[in-house]
């Protein structure tokens, strides 16, 4: 019975190093983020997915509350966001990360002015 729980706890914990990059990735691609695309079709999405991938490579076989666990999933994130960004320059949909950018940029750009005027009357006061 011991030999049995040992096996699935293997699995599980070889079949969780895909399901993350796959999730990462999912949540990282534009397409998927929507909110037409539910929870559910996303979880069954990465489901698949991550059925798809796990016979094509040996995953490692860490325990993941561990310190290098905790290492393996933040490299299975990071790999699966680059996926979904080279994706999205790959496909051409540059125009709105820029687009994002600048609008993040303005973003800043406005909160130091802002944290600038608020500085001004208190130079005056000393």
């Amino acid at each position: 019975m011991d030999l049995l729980v040992n096996e699935i706890v293997e699995r599980f914990y070889a079949l969780l190093w895909p399901m993350i990059r796959v999730s990462a990735f999912l949540l990282a691609a534009p397409f998927f983020s929507l909110r037409a695309v539910t929870v559910r079709i996303r979880v069954l999405l990465a489901a698949l997915l991550t059925l798809m991938v796990y016979p094509l490579t040996e995953w490692p076989i860490i325990e993941p509350f561990s310190a290098p666990g905790l290492r393996e999933m933040f490299n299975q994130v990071l790999i699966g966001t680059i996926m979904a960004v080279s994706r999205i320059w790959a496909l051409g949909d540059v125009p709105g990360w820029l687009y994002a950018g600048i609008a993040l940029a303005n973003l800043l750009s406005a909160a130091s002015l802002f944290a600038a005027i608020w500085k001004t009357p208190q130079a005056l006061h000393d």
